[in-house]
C-alpha cells in the first residue's frame, strides 16, 4: 500500500499477511468489537483506512455498509444514518479522517421534526491527519442531543508503515485534551497551563498504543530513548509493521532498520523488545504524559522561522479561528524561502518585505480556502485579520496570505492537507491562478 504523500511523493510499503492480521486484530481490541457490532465506512478501499475497516467484521462484527467517498462529500447524512440505532441493537463502529467530522456537523444535522438515535455507536475512529478540538466539539454539540455518547470519538494515530493502526483512547472513555504552553511544546518540553493561559495550545490524546505493539520516544540523533514528558521522534515497534519500501532499499534501511542505542532505566516504552530489535522512524514528533500518547507534529512539516519552530496545524488553526471567510480544515501554513515568494507578495506593503535576490531566509505563507458565501469577499480585511492572529499568537510574521477557492488546495487520498505539494503549487503560480486540484475529496 501506498503512503499518503503528505509529506512527500508516494511510497509503497510492503505489507505482509500477517502484519494486516495483526492490526485487525489490534483494532477489533481496542474498540472492543463483538459479534454483533456492524460497521459502516465510505473510505476509498485502496486506502489503508478503508480497507482494514472492511476487514474488521471478518474478525470480530456482523456486516459492514459500504458507501462512496463521494456520496459521503455530496450527503454526510448518509453516513450519519447508517451510524443510528436499528432494530437488531448493533453497536456501530467507523473510522474517518478529522475533516469528516466537521463536514457532517456542518451538513448532516437532522431537519426539525427528524428523528435520530446514535446512542448505540461504539467508536468512530479519527485518524489520519491531526486531531482537532474544535472538529469533536462541533461534531458532539451537533449529534450529541441525538444520544451521540460523549465516548464515541476516539482520536487515534497510524500510519501505513506500520499497516494502519497505533494507539487509539479506551473503550470507555471520553477523548482528553490537555493544554500545553505553546513556546515550551515548540523547544521539545510540556508544560501544561490552565485553558485560558495566553500562550496555552491545545493537545488531543490519541490514548495508548495497542496491544502487540511498542511505540518509544527517541531523540532521533542519539537514537536515546526519551522520558515522558519530553517531545521526541516516535519510532514503533511489532508484528504489524511493514517490511520496507518496494524498490527503495536506501529509504527502507533509513525509516525501518533503526535500533534504540540507550534504553530508560526505569519506565521504558520499549520494554519486552529484544534488544536488537528493528524500530520503525515514523517521522512525527510526540510525547507521552500519564502513559498517553500525544502528537504534536510531522518532522518534515515544522515550519522554522527566524529559528523559532512552529507546528502547522497550530498555524493553521489560528488562522482559521480569526475570520469566518475560511473554509475550516481547508488552511495550509508552510515556509518558503523569500528570493522565491511570487512578486505579489513584495507589490504588497502589509507582507513588510522588499525584494532581495540573495535572501533565501525561511518566510511563513498560508494558503486558505474561501469558505462557502466568502468567494467575494475582499481579501485584504480578511488577511489582515490572520496576519494580526498568528503575530499575536506565535510572534511570527505571515508574509503572503492567499485566499484560493473551495477545490484548490491539494489533499491525499484520505483528505490530509498536503502541504509538500501545496507548497510546490504555490510557488509554481499554480494556487495564484486560481487552478482546481483533482484530488480527493475536492473533485466530488
Amino acid at each position: 500500500q501506498y503512503t499518503s504523500g503528505s509529506t512527500r511523493v508516494p511510497a509503497g510499503v510492503e505489507i505482509t499477511h500477517r502484519s494486516v492480521l495483526t492490526n485487525v486484530i489490534q483494532m477489533a481490541d481496542s474498540i472492543e468489537l463483538n459479534e454483533s457490532s456492524r460497521g459502516v465506512t465510505w473510505l476509498p478501499l485502496f486506502h489503508d483506512m478503508g480497507l482494514l475497516t472492511v476487514i474488521l467484521p471478518a474478525v470480530g462484527g456482523k456486516y459492514i455498509t459500504i458507501m462512496s467517498p463521494r456520496a459521503f462529500v455530496a450527503r454526510p447524512g448518509r453516513w450519519i444514518r447508517e451510524l443510528a440505532a436499528v432494530s437488531d441493537g448493533a453497536g456501530t463502529f467507523a473510522a474517518a479522517p478529522n475533516f469528516a467530522f466537521e463536514h457532517a456537523a456542518a451538513r448532516a444535522v437532522p431537519k426539525p421534526g427528524e428523528e435520530l438515535d446514535l446512542s448505540n455507536v461504539i467508536g468512530l475512529i479519527n485518524g489520519s491527519e491531526p486531531v482537532t478540538t474544535a472538529s469533536m466539539r462541533k461534531f458532539n454539540e451537533a449529534f450529541g442531543p441525538y444520544g451521540l455518547p460523549r465516548t464515541a470519538i476516539k482520536p487515534s494515530y497510524g500510519m501505513a508503515e506500520a499497516t494502519l493502526f497505533v494507539s487509539s483512547t479506551r473503550h470507555s472513555d471520553e477523548a482528553k485534551v490537555i493544554y500545553v504552553d505553546r513556546t515550551a511544546l515548540n523547544a521539545g518540553r510540556v508544560v501544561r497551563v490552565e485553558p485560558d493561559a495566553e500562550n496555552a495550545i491545545p493537545q488531543v490524546s490519541c490514548g495508548y498504543v495497542a496491544r502487540s505493539q511498542w511505540a518509544a520516544i527517541v531523540d532521533a540523533e542519539t537514537g536515546t530513548e526519551m522520558p515522558d514528558g519530553q517531545v521526541g521522534e516516535i519510532w514503533l515497534h511489532g508484528e504489524n509493521m511493514g517490511i520496507g519500501y518496494w524498490g527503495r532499499k536506501e529509504e527502507t534501511d533509513k525509516t525501518f532498520h533503526n535500533r534504540i542505542t540507550k534504553r530508560l532505566a526505569e519506565g521504558s516504552h520499549a520494554e519486552g523488545t529484544p534488544d536488537d530489535s528493528k524500530w520503525l522512524r515514523t517521522g512525527d514528533y510526540g510525547v507521552y504524559i500519564d502513559g498517553e500518547l500525544y502528537i504534536t507534529g510531522r518532522v518534515k512539516d515544522l515550519v522554522i522561522v527566524d529559528g523559532r519552530n512552529h507546528y502547522p496545524q497550530d498555524l493553521e488553526f489560528s488562522a482559521q479561528e480569526a475570520n469566518s471567510a475560511l473554509r475550516p480544515g481547508f488552511v495550509a501554513a508552510f515556509a518558503v524561502p523569500a528570493n522565491q515568494l511570487p512578486r505579489e507578495v513584495f507589490d504588497n506593503d502589509a507582507s513588510g518585505l522588499q525584494f532581495d535576490a540573495d535572501d533565501s531566509s525561511e518566510q511563513l505563507v498560508i494558503v486558505a480556502e474561501r469558505a462557502p458565501g466568502a468567494g467575494k469577499a475582499d481579501p485584504q480585511p480578511i488577511a489582515d485579520a490572520v496576519r494580526a492572529a498568528i503575530s499575536s499568537r506565535h510572534g511570527v510574521t505571515a508574509r503572503d496570505v492567499l485566499l484560493v477557492p473551495a477545490g484548490s488546495i491539494p489533499r491525499t487520498s484520505s483528505g490530509k492537507i498536503a502541504r509538500r505539494a501545496c507548497k510546490t503549487a504555490y510557488v509554481e503560480g499554480t494556487l495564484r491562478g486560481g487552478y482546481q486540484q483533482q484530488a480527493f475529496p475536492d473533485s466530488v
